[in-house]
C-alpha cells in the first residue's frame, strides 16, 4: 500500500510538472519576438547564476565571478547577480569592488518596481559585512539598521 501511495504522488507530481511545462510554453508561444529574446536571456542568464553559485560552494571564486559577470552581461538589470559578484568579493578582500557590486546591485533593485526588498536587504546585508571586514564599523552599523529596516517592510 505505501509502494501504490508512493507510485501515485510521484505520477501527481510528474502531471503537474507536465502541466507547468505546457503552460510555460503556451505563454511563451503567445509572446512576441522581442519577449521571447527577453525572456531567453533571462533563463541564460539565470544559468549562469546558478554555475556560479555551485562554483562559489566550492570555493572556485575566479569561475564564480565568470559565471556572474556573463549573467550580468545577459541581464544587467538583475540585482542579485552584482549581489553574488559581492560575495566573491568578500571572500577575496576585494573590499572596494564589494562595496561597488553592493551599491550597484542595491541601486537597480531600488529602480526595480515593485522593489524587491528582500534583494535590497541583501544588498545592505552585505555591504555591512564587508564594512565590518574593513573595521569601519559606524558604516557597518548603519548598513545593517538599513537591511533590517527594508526586511520589516515585507
Amino acid at each position: 500500500q505505501w509502494e501504490m501511495q508512493r507510485k501515485s504522488e510521484e505520477e501527481a507530481h510528474f502531471r503537474e510538472m507536465q502541466e507547468k511545462e505546457k503552460a510555460r510554453m503556451e505563454a511563451e508561444r503567445k509572446m512576441s519576438e522581442e519577449e521571447r529574446k527577453y525572456s531567453q536571456l533571462k533563463q541564460k542568464a539565470e544559468e549562469e547564476k546558478l554555475k556560479g553559485n555551485e562554483a562559489y560552494k566550492l570555493k572556485k571564486l575566479d569561475v564564480a565571478l565568470e559565471h556572474y559577470e556573463k549573467a550580468i552581461s545577459l541581464d544587467p538589470k538583475e540585482s542579485i547577480y552584482h549581489l553574488n559578484k559581492a560575495s566573491v568579493f568578500l571572500e577575496q578582500k576585494k573590499f572596494d569592488e564589494c562595496l561597488k557590486a553592493c551599491e550597484a546591485g542595491i541601486n537597480l533593485a531600488e529602480q526595480t518596481n515593485p522593489r524587491p526588498l528582500d534583494k535590497i536587504g541583501k544588498g545592505y546585508g552585505r555591504k555591512g559585512n564587508c564594512l565590518m571586514q574593513m573595521n569601519k564599523y559606524q558604516e557597518a552599523i548603519e548598513a545593517y539598521e538599513k537591511s533590517l529596516l527594508s526586511l520589516i517592510k515585507i
